[in-house]
């Protein structure tokens, strides 16, 4: 609780095991700062204004960090804050075998291998985006092949327990025919292409930028 301008709190310890780190505080109204500081006290990044206040620190080491909060401009007296933390690891590949923890499973694809790949296979004309998202994963690509060009976009998300796919367009040599493509992809599958079981409970699916391309990161635990 904030009671008056320029009073202080501090939130308990969050052991953060290094990548993106975020730290959001919300308060029923007037203005307050948010500093978030490492383990050696030193301010590493903060924020300010009305709720809510964001903080990011990108690429954050591993170690502890805790929130200070100031009260900036109280309006109506006394506000009650509330600070939530979150750390999205590095972003690198991964797949399901790297996972150290017995039930979680973190799987990370770049578009630099699903590229590399496609130029082994001979589509040198080719091309694979996985754009950053928070939520979701969005992966546009285009390829030519013997004279016919191919563009799509797809989105992939978490639709627990499984991933949930949606294509959201698709043309062939410049005409739309997202629909066609959608149906025909599903009966060569035998099975509809808006879920695909994963062998695992999908929890959260999201897209990054990082040192190997832009990644779909797919988390979820056995």
């Amino acid at each position: 609780m904030i009671t008056s301008a320029g009073q202080t709190a501090d939130t308990a310890p969050y052991y953060s095991g290094g990548g993106d780190l975020t730290a959001v505080m919300t308060y029923p109204g007037s203005a307050m700062k948010l500093d978030l500081l490492n383990s050696a006290g030193k301010v590493v990044a903060s924020s300010q204004g009305p709720s809510p206040v964001t903080v990011r620190m990108a690429g954050a080491p591993a170690g502890l960090y805790t929130g200070h909060v100031t009260g900036v401009v109280l309006d109506h007296g006394p506000d009650a804050w509330a600070v939530s933390f979150a750390t999205n690891p590095p972003c690198v590949p991964t797949q399901a075998s790297d996972n150290t923890a017995p039930d979680a499973v973190r799987i990370a694809l770049s578009d630099r291998l699903i590229n590399n790949q496609l130029v082994d296979g001979g589509l040198s004309d080719s091309s694979v985006t996985i754009s950053p998202t928070t939520g979701g994963a969005v992966i546009s690509g285009h390829l030519s092949y013997t004279g016919t060009s191919v563009g799509g976009t797809l989105v992939v998300y978490a639709a627990p327990p499984n991933l949930g796919l949606t294509l959201v367009a698709a043309n062939v040599n410049g005409i739309p025919v997202t629909a066609q493509v959608g149906a025909q992809l599903s009966r060569a599958g035998g099975r509809s292409l808006s879920t695909v079981q994963m062998g695992f409970s999908v929890d959260r699916v999201y897209g990054c930028k990082g040192p190997q391309g832009g990644l779909m990161v797919i988390e979820g635990h056995r």
